[in-house]
């Protein structure tokens, strides 16, 4: 019987507010659009944790990255095709940007750099019942 417990890999970047930059013509030419991506809550300083950048369709996709920087030991760099923009954009703008009170982040990066799995969450618990404005 194999008791050794196995670690899991994943690992969770919080953040809760985030800059948006869409061009019409860029340079290096295969960015479309990037996502700058801070944890403000709870640090004196913005932490700026990652970015998501939109590379236009057709074009050679970049690996993605996880890098330690001195203020932020797990820095993303996640590169999607510019068809999932809006999926993503949606995403965050139902983020809680810079509410620290009630929630401290809002918004996850769970990053499994052995599996090359990155995924984009909402960390927002939805109320009970319909979800309709009277």
């Amino acid at each position: 019987m194999n008791t050794e417990k196995t670690k899991d890999p994943s690992i969770l970047i919080e953040f809760n507010d985030y800059t948006v930059f869409y061009y019409s013509h860029s340079r290096p030419a295969h960015e479309a659009a990037y996502i700058n991506c801070f944890k403000t809550c709870g640090v004196k300083k913005a932490i700026h944790v990652g970015t998501m950048v939109f590379i236009y369709s057709g074009m050679p996709m970049p690996a993605n990255k996880l890098e330690n920087r001195p203020d932020a030991p797990n820095y993303f760099v996640v590169y999607c095709d510019l068809s999932r923009f809006n999926d993503v954009v949606n995403l965050l703008r139902y983020a809680v940007k810079d509410n620290c009170k009630d929630q401290a982040q809002s918004m996850i990066m769970s990053v499994n750099p052995t599996d090359n799995i990155w995924a984009l969450a909402n960390n927002l618990h939805p109320a009970v019942g319909a979800q309709y404005m009277v």
